[in-house]
């Protein structure tokens, strides 16, 4: 970045004698004699990395170089005045509101991001002005959430350091954006924020002889749709968003195999979009377990009088299940039969890739099947699926 003398500028008749590639003819404003044109040096907040961001534009003449530079700082200068009032709350939601503008939040982000920020604004932190925060804040707010005090409502246990964790990358990311978009001077967070470690996931899955009873349970209790879910995720490896996602077009009994094309989320309606990862499309063998569980569900939902292009439907509304439901659906028959060990949908695909891998099947086979879009997320040293 050239440098500019505190004490001269060269007029513009003498820039534009002057040998030199780019001289400076005003503060922040430099003539190219190459170009023959003038370049204004422009301030646009600082970097994530701290560092500021300063940008160059081009204008043919000096006093258009001159208004864009007032107009520049003048701009400035209000997002500051805006800044100085803006608070954590209002922060976080300009800052999801402008990722989700350009296209770089998905629908189900955007939602956890907003739950989250339902969280965040229980706390006094939440109307603190991004202009007076403080890393101490940040680290009250923490406690606050560690406390035995604090339950979550959904299940009334603590949260856990990584639930935390996202609160908190929440809080300063959307600072950062603040600092980067020059709302602010300085990012208050930027290398001062100590976060709770983040804990390995937990992965359990379930002996072999627990499949087949828990499949029986649920079909003795008149648990179809729940059935059916277990035994996609146990025996296919597929994730509860390609269960819910599932169409009966995409079943092949002349073939036996399943196209994944297609997973179902919740974003406070359903949303269908592609799966996860781009090897998450794919074509799966049919197990045995599977074929036959799905020719049973089948005939029981047509002796129901129920006809929908998707598979897993609830047979309460005999619209498509949401993935929410499943999952709590399956947790309380969980809980409702103590005999059984705790696990849940998710895990059932642990269970597969575990049991394929101790049956012989190479990683990459396996890789490919649960739809990972890298085989090191499959051997990873915290999964046990290789141990």
């Amino acid at each position: 970045m050239p440098k500019q003398s505190s004490n001269k500028y060269l007029t513009v008749t003498e820039a534009k004698k002057s040998k030199k590639p780019r001289v400076a003819v005003a503060p922040h404003i430099y003539y190219d004699t190459r170009t023959k044109k003038f370049l204004v040096e422009l301030f646009y907040g600082w970097k994530p990395n701290g560092k500021p961001d300063r940008r160059f534009k081009t204008f043919k003449g000096f006093e258009e170089a001159q208004n864009a530079l007032i107009v520049h700082d003048a701009e400035r200068l209000e997002r500051k005045k805006h800044g100085e009032g803006l608070t954590i709350r209002e922060c976080i939601q300009m800052y999801i509101d402008a990722k989700s503008a350009l296209g770089k939040l998905a629908a189900t982000t955007k939602e956890g991001y907003e739950n989250l920020l339902k969280r965040i604004s229980r706390h006094p932190i939440a109307d603190i002005k991004i202009s007076h925060v403080k890393p101490y804040d940040l680290l009250e707010y923490t406690k606050m959430l560690q406390s035995d005090d604090y339950l979550c409502l959904r299940n009334g246990k603590n949260l856990s350091d990584n639930t935390i964790r996202k609160d908190i990358d929440l809080i300063t990311s959307a600072v950062s954006y603040a600092t980067r978009m020059d709302y602010i001077e300085k990012d208050p967070f930027f290398g001062k924020v100590d976060k709770p470690q983040k804990a390995p996931p937990t992965i359990t899955t379930l002996p072999p002889e627990d499949i087949s009873k828990i499949c029986d349970l649920l079909v003795s209790e008149n648990k179809w749709t729940l059935a059916v879910t277990f035994c996609l995720c146990v025996c296919q490896g597929f994730r509860r968003g390609e269960c819910a996602g599932l169409k009966w077009e995409m079943i092949s009994f002349d073939d036996n195999t399943i196209k994944v094309c297609e997973t179902r989320t919740r974003v406070n309606t359903a949303v269908c979009k592609s799966p996860k990862t781009e090897s998450g499309e794919r074509y799966a063998y049919m197990h045995s377990k599977t074929r036959e569980m799905l020719k049973r569900y089948r005939e029981k939902l047509l002796e129901m009088g129920i006809d929908n292009e998707y598979v897993i439907i609830s047979f309460k509304t005999r619209q498509p299940a949401s993935v929410i439901h499943l999952s709590d659906d399956f947790t309380a028959f969980i809980r409702k039969h103590s005999e059984l060990p705790k696990v849940t949908l998710h895990s059932m695909r642990h269970t597969y890739a575990t049991e394929a891998i101790k049956h012989g099947a190479d990683i990459t086979s396996v890789s490919e099947a649960i739809g990972h879009s890298k085989v090191s997320t499959t051997v990873n040293v915290r999964n046990p699926h290789t141990n």
